[in-house]
């Protein structure tokens, strides 16, 4: 094959991908922009994926997201060593490290930070360090501590992460009253769904049928926009919704 047919090959892939993409997923200016791609073949192609695709991607974001952590992190660890191991550095260095992907590294320096000073935000991050890692038990255990000690932390994330964990843990009669209260007064496809797992777990599969009813009817009503960030509980909640018959 030469290079002008693999070009034009890789082109009309590109511009195939493209139209499929836009007539599946773009709701919202789906009709001009089938018209952009249909008309400049190619280039319009190529204009669809850099204006629509790329940006809601994250892609551009992750790219810059090595280098970004590389110098943080080298600008904490710095402050450190000048000024010694203050809580507040040492939990920014091992919320750096969770985000790049270091979890004894972030597991380690966020302990020693909460031995010295019992910030919140610091538990938060160490029971996030510890789910990754795989010990939800640990996990669960400083979530609990700080819903104990303000229950609307971080407007409700902490009680979320919570909720979740619980459920994939399958603690469900622990679950259950925290699932109730977010569906009750953090409604979202996150929180209906985690609740939905509840009830039916527990045995009241017209209880979780409503909850996905309302999930449904809610996400029906939200722009595309929340659509697609709650795009994984969506799904889930469909794959439940087979599952019970709802």
């Amino acid at each position: 094959m030469t290079i002008s047919s693999l070009l034009w090959f890789l082109g009309i892939l590109v511009w195939l991908g493209a139209l499929v993409h836009c007539a599946l997923r773009d709701r919202e200016e789906r009709h001009i922009w089938l018209f952009v791609i249909l008309f400049l073949n190619v280039v319009g192609a190529l204009l669809y994926l850099a204006v629509r695709v790329l940006p809601g991607s994250g892609l551009l974001d992750r790219l810059g997201a090595g280098a970004r952590l590389d110098r943080e992190i080298r600008a904490v660890a710095g402050e450190i060593v000048h000024l010694g191991e203050k809580p507040h550095l040492l939990a920014r260095l091992g919320a750096l490290k969770l985000e790049a992907g270091a979890l004894p590294e972030a597991r380690e320096l966020l302990e020693r930070a909460l031995a010295r000073e019992d910030d919140l935000h610091t538990r938060f991050d160490l029971a996030r360090a510890l789910e990754r890692a795989g010990d939800g038990a640990g996990a669960a255990a400083h979530l609990q501590a700080i819903i104990e000690r303000d229950r609307s932390f971080m407007y409700g994330d902490g009680l979320r992460a919570l909720a979740r964990l619980l459920v994939e843990l399958a603690r469900h009669d622990e679950a259950a009253p925290i699932c109730a209260e977010l569906a009750r007064t953090r409604p979202s496809p996150e929180t209906r769904y985690l609740h939905a797992v509840v009830l039916e777990a527990r045995g009241d599969k017209e209880a979780a049928r409503k909850e996905l009813e309302r999930l449904r009817a809610e996400a029906g009503a939200a722009p595309a926009f929340a659509r697609y960030r709650q795009r994984e509980w969506l799904a889930k909640a469909r794959a439940l919704e087979r599952r019970i018959g709802a």
